[in-house]
């Protein structure tokens, strides 16, 4: 077995050092001669010293933790021309205010509103009467996100077991964000307006393993497991609130204490804590709270 400590004292010279490497059967013992030698070398620079004296050798390190590899991993991403949605027949013209219902903009007149079922005509809000939604694909939003993944697994050139076991266990801390409309679903003021919200995939958490067996005469098992934070969504309401003839408008918390519709109490015994919070409040795009999320 070479030991790369009496190889290097062997050499008189480098030009002999570098003729004693070509004669070397393996890259294993290249590498355990060129490891010990940058480690020799940064033991001899003061400017190293202070540093190694708080760092394992590698003849230090326990056997176990030698046979185990760590990964760190990072990636940031600014996102350009994003797909959104426009309505070019869409007025933008404000005609009423929802003064309960946290300020919100109607485009419509009060004869736009069924007073039975409250549902609302998005006829006054058109620029053109003989049209309905008139959508227009665009390209002009932008993202960006960022992600740190931490990856643990054994060395398989050091870890061998008669069953040829492997596995992995990887853990990822991410967030992004991007731009939206209210165009694009769960609009509340004006549709035109463009807001930065997280994305509808932002899983904060995410733990990913993976196991498998193989067998000369079986082939590969693999197992995979994932587990992951809960994803972010916006409570709507089922209909067009603001006529601007997009359904599913942004929800809007009303205070239960002050509400005066006998048939409308009832519900609110069924709804998250985590409502509390956003109490005489509109509701943020997919700024749910934990809670609400695993419902």
């Amino acid at each position: 077995m070479l030991r790369p400590d009496r190889f290097i004292a062997s050499c008189a010279s480098w030009g002999e050092f570098w003729e004693g490497t070509k004669r070397l059967s393996s890259t294993g013992e290249k590498g355990a001669v060129f490891e010990r030698l940058t480690q020799l070398y940064l033991q001899t620079v003061p400017e190293y010293q202070s540093e190694l004296a708080h760092i394992w050798t590698l003849r230090e390190v326990p056997p176990n933790v030698r046979k185990l590899l760590v990964r760190v991993g990072g990636m940031v991403s600014y996102d350009l021309n994003q797909p959104g949605a426009v309505d070019a027949n869409f007025s933008g013209e404000r005609r009423l205010t929802l003064a309960a219902d946290g300020g919100r903009p109607l485009y419509v007149s009060s004869a736009s509103i069924d007073p039975t079922t409250g549902a609302v005509s998005a006829a006054e809000s058109r620029r053109s009467t003989e049209f309905g939604r008139v959508v227009s694909r665009v390209s002009d939003l932008r993202g960006y996100g960022g992600q740190l993944t931490f990856g643990l697994s054994p060395d398989v050139f050091r870890f061998r077991t008669r069953q040829s076991l492997f596995a992995s266990l990887n853990y990822t801390l991410q967030s992004s964000r991007r731009q939206y409309r209210g165009f694009d679903g769960a609009g509340f003021g004006d549709p035109r307006v463009v807001e930065w919200a997280p994305s509808q995939n932002d899983a904060r958490h995410v733990l990913v393993m993976t196991g498998g067996l193989r067998g000369d005469k079986l082939g590969v098992l693999t197992l995979f497991a994932r587990a992951q934070s809960g994803l972010p969504f916006t409570p709507v309401v089922q209909g067009d609130v603001n006529g601007d003839g997009r359904a599913y408008d942004r929800a809007f918390i009303p205070n239960p204490a002050v509400e005066t519709d006998a048939a409308l109490k009832p519900s609110w015994s069924r709804q998250p804590p985590c409502c509390d919070r956003w109490c005489m409040r509109r509701m943020d795009r997919h700024g749910s709270g934990n809670c609400m999320r695993t419902r």
